[in-house]
């Protein structure tokens, strides 16, 4: 799994990324300052940045916090999984 979180996110989904490193390769960075990322995950995405997630380079999950209001995409669209990765990639 490749992706960006954003911080304010990393905390509430450990548990989850704890399981997910047991079954995949994890290529997680986090935007911002996180806590416990043990290995898990690096530093490295600029702050403010949306999380997203490329899965098995196939399932692509989009989310982001404004105003208040977190909006967020899952697709399994081939296009989107490719735009996805070309964004993570320009990211680095």
């Amino acid at each position: 799994m490749d992706g960006v979180i954003a911080a304010e996110l990393w905390r509430p989904t450990l548990p989850a990324w704890r399981r997910a490193a047991t079954r995949a390769t994890l290529a997680v960075r986090v935007a911002g300052e996180a806590v416990e990322t043990e290995g898990l995950a690096t530093p490295g995405a600029p702050a403010g940045h949306p999380t997203m997630l490329l899965i098995d380079e196939t399932y692509t999950l989009v989310a982001v916090a404004r105003t208040g209001t977190l909006n967020g995409l899952w697709s399994g669209d081939p296009l989107v999984a490719t735009l996805a990765g070309h964004a993570l990639g320009a990211a680095s």
